[in-house]
């Protein structure tokens, strides 16, 4: 399984500043079978990209998979 997140154009509001939101999708993709098994849509103001895997990552517990993520998602406590 991959887990990525995409933000979705035209939802960015805040302009250049540095407290900007905007809507991204976060899912877990299975290229054994080419479809999206899992999805949260969230508001990076409202919570993080992290907490959302996390969450993700808890829903596939119980199943033997493997997970693919950016280096972001590499946390200490997701290995626990």
């Amino acid at each position: 399984m991959a887990i990525d997140e995409k933000s979705i154009k035209s939802t960015n509001v805040g302009g250049n500043s540095y407290y900007k939101n905007f809507v991204t999708i976060v899912y877990v993709y299975s290229p054994k079978i080419g479809w999206v098994v899992r999805h949260k849509v969230m508001e990076n103001q409202h919570q993080s990209a992290i907490e959302v895997v996390e969450k993700l990552i808890k829903e596939l517990s119980g199943t033997q998979v493997v997970i693919t993520a950016d280096a972001l998602h590499c946390q200490k406590k997701l290995l626990l």
